[in-house]
């Protein structure tokens, strides 16, 4: 005889809150391809969970089968799945291919199912992430986890939590003393509390700290990949407004475009080649952003500068270095030698450049000479470019840009 069921993956995973509704019986860990689960559906002043349909059969959502049970006279598949339209009224029904379904445990509480048995799944009718108005409400947590322990333990409550979008929305309402989820179970979360914020607290801070660090890894990217143009908009705006009156940061400047044509003629002399797999030909050793970067970042250290802008500089010139570790342009070695290399420069001008003489050739009654604030953009320009990357590549004859 062919069955009918209900794949709850929200509130409907707690026996005491489905068994409010209707008979749902032979619950199985079940997990449904092509589904993501969020917090997205806005409904009686909160902010639950629903499914969205997926573009890709790689993602999933984990949750529990259920199937109904006619135990009451006069009870059909028809009544018992309208009172569960009733309860989910802002959700739409939706069949699911039963080559979606992975049964995950209790396989044998129920016979298999067969193409003339039908799964369904509540679709949430609105999108929308949680905010002041529609909050994600601890009572209405509190009857998942609770769910989630019973049927599955500690581990399927983190993977309720891990699998979930929307917690970082940061719109969260603890109303365990006033309750504003209609099926809150206040009773229950007194004698289970503990319990309950162990496991969702586990997994909201695993949950965290993935994002930090999906977070922190995209900075870093975001930051290598423009380091170039980012450290050269800045030395060319100081440029126009200290060197006109500055002797030192002229002499900064001309030995940071040194420094940077020294590292393209130390990159030929040694002639060791990047990484296997690297995308770009030149030679790598010493890394010209290691050279430029620990110039720049020792001046500053040899400067008098605050703890923010000292705490700045590492976390920039990191993420910098790092995005070209990642992106096999250096070796370790190849950075390390360039850093080496860069911040040894720095030290030499800090302690030797003639600044007294530059003042005297370079500035006029205080005020710098034109050439002099103008030549060594020119030049700098040229050095720091990739000129003569881009000229290797057109004469192997490959286009593609690094």
């Amino acid at each position: 005889m062919p069955t009918t069921h209900i794949f709850g993956y929200g509130s409907l995973m707690c026996p005491s809150s489905r068994h409010l509704t209707g008979n749902l019986a032979f619950p199985r860990i079940c997990r449904v391809w092509g589904f993501e689960r969020s917090l997205t559906c806005r409904s009686s002043g909160l902010t639950a969970v629903s499914v969205k349909p997926s573009s890709s059969l790689k993602k999933s959502t984990i949750g529990v089968l259920l199937q109904i049970s006619l135990t009451e006279p006069n009870s059909t598949i028809e009544t018992e799945l309208a009172n569960f339209d009733d309860r989910e009224v802002m959700y739409d029904r939706v069949k699911v291919p039963l080559s979606n379904l992975e049964i995950l445990s209790n396989q044998n509480l129920s016979p298999p199912l067969t193409d003339e048995d039908d799964v369904f799944v509540y679709v949430s009718k609105n999108f929308t992430l949680p905010d002041k108005n529609f909050p994600i409400r601890q009572s209405y947590v509190d009857v998942i986890i609770r769910g989630c322990l019973e049927e599955g333990g500690e581990d399927f409550a983190r993977q309720f939590v891990e699998s979930t979008s929307g917690w970082e929305s940061g719109s969260y309402l603890d109303d365990r003393v006033n309750p504003g989820y209609v099926r809150a179970e206040p009773a229950w979360v007194a004698k289970n509390k503990d319990r309950v914020d162990t496991a969702l607290g586990r997994s909201i801070v695993r949950l965290r700290t993935r994002s930090f660090r999906l977070l922190f890894a995209r900075l870093t990217q975001i930051i290598g990949s423009s380091t170039s143009l980012v450290v050269s908009l800045a030395i060319f705006v100081l440029h126009i407004y200290n060197s006109p009156t500055s002797p030192k940061f002229l002499s900064f400047l001309i030995a940071a475009v040194l420094n940077a044509g020294l590292s393209k003629l130390l990159k030929r002399v040694a002639n060791v080649q990047r990484p296997d797999g690297s995308s770009l030909l030149d030679p790598g050793m010493p890394s010209s952003h290691g050279m430029s970067l620990g110039f720049i970042a020792t001046s500053l250290l040899l400067t008098e500068c605050s703890f923010g802008v000292v705490l700045g500089t590492i976390f920039f010139v990191y993420s910098s270095l790092s995005y070209r570790l990642r992106m096999k342009y250096h070796t370790v070695g190849q950075l390390v030698v360039g850093l080496m290399l860069g911040s040894g420069n720095s030290f030499f001008w800090h302690k030797h450049f003639p600044v007294a003489k530059l003042a005297k050739v370079a500035y006029v009654g205080g005020a710098i000479k034109k050439v002099y604030l103008v030549a060594p953009l020119i030049v700098g320009a040229g050095v720091v470019s990739s000129l003569e990357r881009f000229m290797l590549r057109k004469s192997v004859g490959i286009g593609k840009k690094s």
